[in-house]
């Protein structure tokens, strides 16, 4: 009532456009809040933002004119790559693996369960750190949960493993620890929230992101790990096997970044003539006449490995797969650029 309120009066002076992190049904203390009750109020905004095609349907659904009703997503920040030894030098981190999280410190961003996980991969890693990068909230429940969160950690005897940064910090600043780290955790137990801020700030961190499977994390089932929710032996999982496969994925950044060279500059060969050994350079691409390459474009291309995958459009040159393209309906209204990237 008092939102519907304040739309009103703003309105004689003011465009009023309001955007809604989440439109379900809410508890406030004892009572529910629903935007069912507030339509008309919402029929004189400019613009009743959201960030996902549920919540836009919902809108309509209760009857929100559809020319108020925008869908945005959020959008993704990005930072460049640090090396993560150096930036954890810098914040006088001298033990590992690191493992991070990031967001205001509430029940349901699963950081207990993280605390829980611990005990196992201590086992393996003596030396971890969990380095939850998580702002008190101005709630009780904040500071409630961060007292049963600090119990846990004495409780288990991981003082020397875990450390609370709870200052709410610059982004630049989050961002430095969240470099500093070597997986990156993100264990939602089911909210009502229909977008995640924090899983973009976390993949800004160029780290491996571990999420639950909530509702929350779908768009990003493509770029993240994903574990079932409130289950501390699976995180523990997912980090040992993100943690045991660091060197394997390091080797294979160094091969693509070899392979990479190849294309761009050629590949140095040694050769025998008349019993002559002699060197040469050959080249994968012509640069400097591009009709002596092959281009080819091959349509649903099916690759089987790690992951099956078949590609709409696969763009090779000279028969090295160098593009990719995933296509959508123009006029579906559901198709979204997004879902088209992370597929």
């Amino acid at each position: 009532e008092q939102l519907a309120e304040s739309v009103v009066r703003l309105r004689e002076s003011k465009s009023v456009v309001i955007t809604f992190h989440s439109t379900k049904d809410a508890d406030l203390c004892g009572k529910t809040v629903s935007l069912r009750k507030i339509v008309d109020a919402l029929n004189l905004c400019a613009a009743v933002i959201v960030h996902q095609p549920q919540d836009r349907d919902y809108l309509l659904q209760i009857g929100v004119e559809k020319e108020r009703v925008r869908l945005l997503k959020l959008g993704q920040i990005v930072y460049p790559e640090y090396d993560g030894g150096l930036v954890a030098q810098s914040l006088d981190i001298a033990q590992g693996p690191v493992i991070g999280s990031y967001g205001f410190l509430l029940p349901h961003k699963g950081v207990r369960q993280v605390i829980e996980a611990l005990p196992a991969l201590k086992k393996k890693y003596p030396n971890l750190l969990f380095l939850p990068v998580c702002a008190l909230h101005g709630s009780e429940g904040s500071q409630k949960y961060f007292r049963d969160c600090r119990r846990l950690v004495e409780e288990l005897g991981l003082k020397e493993n875990v450390r609370f940064v709870t200052d709410y910090l610059p982004n630049d600043k989050s961002m430095t620890y969240l470099q500093a780290c070597d997986v990156l955790v993100a264990p939602y137990l089911q909210t009502k929230e229909s977008a995640s801020g924090a899983v973009r700030f976390l993949l800004a961190a160029h780290k491996p992101v571990i999420t639950t499977d909530v509702p929350i994390f779908d768009e990003f089932r493509g770029c993240t790990k994903q574990i079932p929710a409130d289950d501390p032996q699976a995180i523990a999982d997912a980090i040992d096997g993100l943690l045991s496969s660091r060197d394997e994925m390091a080797n294979l950044v160094k091969r693509n970044a070899v392979f990479t060279k190849y294309l761009q500059c050629g590949v140095e060969v040694t050769y025998t003539v008349a019993g002559q050994k002699k060197a040469g350079l050959v080249k994968l691409v012509d640069f400097a006449d591009k009709r002596k390459n092959s281009f080819r474009v091959v349509r649903q291309w099916k690759m089987r490995g790690f992951a099956n995958k078949r590609f709409d459009l696969l763009f090779l040159l000279n028969g090295f797969p160098v593009a990719i393209a995933e296509l959508k309906s123009p006029t579906s209204e559901t198709a979204e650029i997004t879902d088209a990237y992370l597929q």
